[in-house]
C-alpha cells in the first residue's frame, strides 16, 4: 500500500482533470450551438 498510494493517486487526480476539461470543452460546444440556434 505504502508503494501503490503515491502511484495511484496521482493518476486518479490525472483522470479527474482530463474528465473535467472534456466536460468543460463538451458544455462550451452545447452553448455555441444553442446561441447560434437561438
Amino acid at each position: 500500500p505504502l508503494i501503490n498510494n503515491p502511484i495511484t493517486i496521482p493518476n486518479f487526480s490525472i483522470n479527474q482533470r482530463a474528465e473535467s476539461l472534456n466536460a468543460s470543452i463538451a458544455t462550451g460546444i452545447i452553448v455555441s450551438e444553442f446561441k447560434r440556434r437561438g
